[in-house]
């Protein structure tokens, strides 16, 4: 693995979470609320002021779905003119956890019922509620499945994305939380446990585990590695660990000035969101692709040093 390049693509925000709609990239700041959409390649960025704070975030296609914890309330945005602007709003009643979507439907995890809320995508009414395990968090949603990890059960449901009903539930650890899809597998953590659980999701059956000291919920993927975060590394720093998931070994560690909220890779790249540090922080294969980039990005100054 070439030597990674690091920098910053945004910074003097509290990022806790961030994804791409089309080619624009969005981050949501909960230092003050706000949605912000950057033009990497124009070096543009655009604001969009909220009302009370934001817990969650979802990015699918040119919309982006925001969940208010303290309104219970779930809320839709456009970023097809490279903007944010407020399409639908929808009260769900209780708290809300994680965020998952299709061309046509969001679904929301409800912990405190032990349901997912599935509601239009386009209007933001609800549609249905599909029951599955205990206090359901994570969700990921594949070509024909939506998967959610049942923290109290410790188990993993897979709901048919046609008929909206479980059709399948298997323990995967104590606690899990995140989910991420990588290839033809679905990967989950369980920080209790301190491992990755990987499963095929057509069979419902367990893979194999990765043993990772002191894990962090912070989890991403591709097909060919998982990256995690040490929160206690070298020297007591937490630290990013790239994973080979055919063998299980460690490929590259990275040091980190703070813990993540939230990992991406992208093709070329890995970037972390550090609200501690108000950044975004990327960290690019050293090849041609990310030098270029690495030249757009740059055009957001790094104003704070987080080596």
């Amino acid at each position: 693995m070439a030597a990674p390049q690091t920098f910053v693509i945004l910074s003097h925000y509290a990022p806790v979470t961030m994804g791409y709609a089309g080619k624009s990239f969005v981050a949501l700041d909960t230092g003050q609320p706000a949605l912000i959409i950057a033009e990497l390649s124009r070096g543009k960025q655009h604001v969009l002021r909220l009302h009370e704070a934001p817990d969650g975030f979802l990015v699918h296609g040119s919309a982006v779905y925001v969940t208010f914890a303290h309104a219970n309330r779930l809320s839709a945005f456009s970023t097809s003119m490279k903007r944010a602007r407020p399409m639908w709003s929808s009260s769900l009643d209780e708290v809300t956890s994680g965020l998952a979507a299709t061309g046509s439907e969001v679904f929301v995890a409800l912990p405190a019922s032990d349901r997912i809320a599935v509601l239009n995508a386009r209007t933001g009414k609800p549609l249905r509620y599909i029951r599955v395990g205990s206090a359901p968090i994570g969700l990921i949603a594949s070509d024909h499945h939506l998967f959610v990890t049942n923290a109290n059960d410790g188990t993993l449901s897979a709901v048919d994305l046609h008929s909206l009903t479980v059709t399948a539930t298997i323990s995967i650890g104590i606690g899990p939380r995140s989910l991420a899809l990588a290839g033809n597998r679905i990967l989950a953590d369980d920080v209790i446990r301190n491992r990755i659980t990987i499963i095929d999701p057509y069979t419902m059956t367990l893979v194999r585990s990765i043993g990772v000291p002191n894990l962090w919920d912070a989890l991403a993927a591709n097909r060919r590695m998982v990256v995690t975060v040490n929160s206690k590394g070298r020297g007591g720093w937490p630290e990013i660990n790239f994973i080979d998931l055919r063998t299980g070994k460690s490929l590259r560690k990275i040091p980190l000035p703070d813990l993540p909220s939230e990992l991406i890779m992208d093709g070329h790249s890995l970037l972390a969101a550090l609200p501690d540090r108000h950044v975004i922080r990327v960290w690019s294969r050293g090849t041609s692709g990310g030098r270029r980039r690495r030249a757009s990005w740059q055009l957001f100054r790094d104003l704070q040093d987080c080596s």
